[in-house]
């Protein structure tokens, strides 16, 4: 092969790689899920024209093992953490409602992509400092925090919004999120087009909805097809019409599904991506937003190309849709939830090794110790017998997060937390390097302690 021909292999290879990092931290991650068919067409954005500024910090809690930003030696420039969670939140046409919210993660590990829907429906009671945070800027929020979580970016503001989201996910999920992802409407069909298309199979009845949906009228047939980004809109945005679906907005979200799933397929082929590339590329740098930077992409090389379709796995939230003071909300199975968020993110998680090199003594760990769902008052008889074993305990509180079945300890890296396992009934020790600088371990209480 000539120079040039070497020359031209490289760059192939090249545009191959950023096209593949591209693809899964923003197509996989945001783009294929702005399936902006659970765009609001029955909520109230409340918003007005002055941005948010943060009043406080509120404290995410404490990750999952061995994930947020390595840091260290030029090594790490190449080396991607070992999990790496996305926020990805579509919006509505004028930028507040978030009508599609995800949890995209990237187990490096195992090169596995996970994601995780979230209804839009999903009932959230938002805690006092947040809501107070908002209406000191002069935002509406309600009182009471209680709102469909699709609401709070709206209540919070375009500026601020994803951070509110953010935290929100977190303290529901017991999670980090390192990174968020919001889109614009137009991506949606820019980024179907982007791809020349998406092949799909179209229940047979079709989708008919002849009263227009905001910008959009619903009229498309049934079989197996390739839709336009304009098809394709209307196939992910129908519920209601000629043959609703029975379960409403959850039905939506399983069409939804088989629609990422089928663009994920088509994304991920090579000759697809790389024909696609220069189209992709610029649909992206127009409509999303991300704090994902460039500079971010040369830590995930060597892990996207072990990536393939069968490595991305889909989930959705169970749950029930009560009406609570006459409005319909989705209220998440805590026990199925629970599981599903343990399968996701810790199961396969590095743990800390029981045996292993921990150079801390107990006096010298600044422990922290949240109740998540043990009885009242356990997580000052937990500090009471640390304390008295000779461990530091700082501070003691509630868990934000879903409540817990067994006790998780979560300890920098170099501290020997398997110390700790005997205190408890169940728990697990995970390394978490991005726990607020206080402490060493944080303690989250599970209701079998």
């Amino acid at each position: 092969m000539n120079r040039n021909g070497m020359n031209q292999e490289a760059m192939k290879r090249f545009g191959l790689i950023v096209g593949s990092v591209v693809s899964l931290f923003v197509i996989v991650a945001a783009s294929i899920f702005f399936i902006y068919g659970a765009i609001s067409e029955d909520g109230d954005g409340v918003a007005t024209k002055q941005p948010i500024e943060q009043q406080g910090e509120a404290t995410p809690p404490p990750g999952q093992s061995g994930e947020g930003t390595q840091q260290g030696g030029i090594g790490d420039l190449f080396t991607p953490p070992n999990r790496t969670t996305a926020l990805v939140m579509g919006l509505d046409e004028d930028g507040l409602l978030a009508d599609v919210q995800m949890l995209v993660t990237f187990d490096a590990v195992n090169n596995r992509v996970d994601v995780v829907q979230v209804p839009r429906d999903t009932y959230v009671m938002l805690p006092q400092a947040e809501v107070r945070s908002i209406t000191q800027t002069g935002r509406y929020c309600p009182s009471d925090g209680v709102m469909k979580l699709n609401e709070l970016h709206s209540y919070a503001g375009t500026e601020k919004g994803h951070e509110y989201v953010q935290r929100q996910m977190e303290r529901m999920f017991g999670i980090q999120i390192d990174y968020y992802v919001t889109l614009d409407p137009a991506a949606f069909r820019s980024v179907v087009d982007a791809i020349d298309g998406v092949w799909f199979e179209v229940r047979a009845e079709g989708y008919y909805n002849p009263m227009e949906l905001q910008d959009l009228t619903i009229a498309i047939a049934g079989g197996y097809q390739k839709l336009d980004g304009h098809k394709a809109e209307m196939v992910v945005r129908f519920r209601e019409g000629v043959n609703p679906y029975p379960d409403g907005d959850l039905g939506r979200m399983k069409v939804q599904r088989a629609f990422m799933q089928a663009m994920v397929e088509q994304v991920m082929e090579k000759e697809t991506l790389m024909s696609n590339l220069p189209r992709l590329l610029s649909t992206l740098i127009s409509y999303v937003k991300t704090d994902f930077g460039i500079d971010s992409i040369p830590r995930y090389l060597t892990s996207i190309e072990k990536v393939s379709v069968e490595s991305i796995h889909f989930h959705q939230l169970t749950g029930s849709t009560p009406t609570i003071g006459g409005t319909s909300y989705f209220v998440q199975d805590a026990a199925a939830t629970e599981a599903l968020i343990y399968e996701v993110f810790h199961k396969n998680a590095v743990s800390v090794d029981a045996g292993g090199g921990g150079q801390m003594e107990a006096a010298d760990m600044k422990v922290r110790v949240l109740n998540g769902g043990a009885a009242a008052g356990a997580a000052g008889r937990v500090r009471d017998e640390l304390q008295n074993e000779g461990f530091q305990v700082v501070d003691t509180g509630n868990y934000d997060g879903t409540q817990r079945t067994y006790t998780r300890i979560f300890v920098r890296e170099g501290v020997d937390g398997s110390v700790l396992e005997k205190y408890f009934a169940s728990a697990e020790v995970e390394v978490d390097n991005e726990l607020p600088a206080a402490y060493d371990v944080v303690i989250i209480l599970g209701k079998n302690d």
